[in-house]
């Protein structure tokens, strides 16, 4: 999965992107770098800001983002900017949690995709904030999939999730919704 570093550029209403360099997020990428920052924290829950891992690479959180393109191969473009990565790490894995805002998802581009990749523009307030849960193994690499667009969750999805969660982690085996059980 790519992931790069874009020039930022902000008006009253829109942002310009223009794709500067790939950076690696895992295996001893901005993640880590950020986490090390924080002390390392072990048996623990963490979250490391996109600002945090940009000034580990000497990049200005304020002219610069990182952004995911999460279907590379696709006819279509789906670029989400990460905003930060949530994780707990203990027994030599950490599941992560990042924090993603959409940028373009599955967006038809009038002219050549890598081109339109390369630089465009969206406005300030469009796009949903969703999550995407992955987890790194103890070396720090992407375990299983490795892929961004493994799991992409959109607020109701998460909103649904958080409130079966509390309904399990409570021990009821059904959750009620209309009269219906969902689990």
């Amino acid at each position: 999965m790519p992931y790069w570093r874009y020039e930022t550029k902000m008006s009253d209403t829109r942002i310009r992107y223009a794709r500067q360099s790939s950076v690696r997020l895992a295996g001893g990428g901005l993640i880590q770098s950020a986490w090390s920052e924080k002390g390392s924290p072990e048996d623990a829950g963490w979250t490391v800001s996109a600002a945090e891992m940009l000034a580990t690479g000497n990049w200005d959180e304020r002219t610069s983002a990182i952004v995911i393109d999460t279907a590379p191969g696709r006819p279509t473009v789906s670029l989400f900017r990460l905003l930060a990565v949530s994780g707990y790490t203990s027994n030599g894995w950490s599941p992560i949690l990042l924090h993603l805002h959409e940028l373009l998802w599955d967006h038809r581009a009038r002219k050549e995709l890598d081109a339109f990749k390369r630089r465009f523009e969206c406005d300030h307030d469009d796009g949903s904030y969703v999550r995407s849960i992955l987890y790194l193994n103890a070396s720090w690499n992407w375990g299983g999939s490795g892929r961004s667009s493994a799991t992409l969750v959109t607020e109701t999805v998460w909103d649904y999730f958080l409130l079966a969660s509390a309904h399990v982690g409570a021990g009821y085996d059904k959750l009620l919704v209309g009269g219906r059980a969902l689990l």
